[in-house]
């Protein structure tokens, strides 16, 4: 389901939906690193990885941007705005999202930019801009990852995980 209104060159979208629910998942073991990074980079083999599906979720996105001055001539700006095409100018953009702990990994999500585009007439399709972004992540995820940093960490000569390849690897000295 998406919202959008638009009002004095400001666009306000707000987007709401179901997604596949993450029930908390079974630990990944630490030989399957590279069989998940592969899988989250378009592997189809998934087989022994701990992924579960269902459909109870659901998450929030609003965005919101605004022009801070726009370069056109106001007798432009109308048709462009009509026409779906971006004005010239410099602008604030933002973003917010939320979804419960429960079900995703990902638990908020923000960011701002500053953006400006065509500012010179000879010059009118370059853009250029500059933002921030931050994540909230769940409980779950956070204690996986220093669970996995962990096993890192361990002391010179006992059994870790060698990051390019899925097989047990002792660590120790040169």
């Amino acid at each position: 389901m998406w919202s959008r209104a638009r009002a004095g060159g400001r666009v306000i979208s707000v987007a709401a939906g179901r997604r596949p629910r993450r029930p908390a998942a079974a630990a990944l073991d630490p030989a399957q690193i590279r069989q998940a990074v592969g899988y989250l980079l378009g592997s189809p083999v998934s087989a022994g990885l701990p992924i579960n599906n269902s459909t109870n979720s659901w998450f929030l996105i609003a965005n919101a941007s605004q022009y801070l001055y726009v370069a056109d001539r106001p007798k432009d700006v109308a048709l462009k705005l009509k026409s779906g095409q971006p004005l010239r100018g410099v602008g604030v953009f933002g973003r917010a999202g939320w979804a419960p702990q429960a079900t995703n990994t990902i638990t908020g999500d923000g960011s701002v930019a500053l953006f400006a585009r065509g500012l010179a007439e000879s010059r009118q399709y370059d853009s250029a801009g500059v933002g921030w972004y931050i994540n909230g992540i769940s409980p779950d995820l956070q204690n996986q990852v220093r669970r996995y940093q962990a096993v890192d960490k361990q002391p010179a000569g006992s059994q870790g995980c060698d990051p390019g390849s899925a097989a047990p690897v002792k660590t120790g000295g040169f």
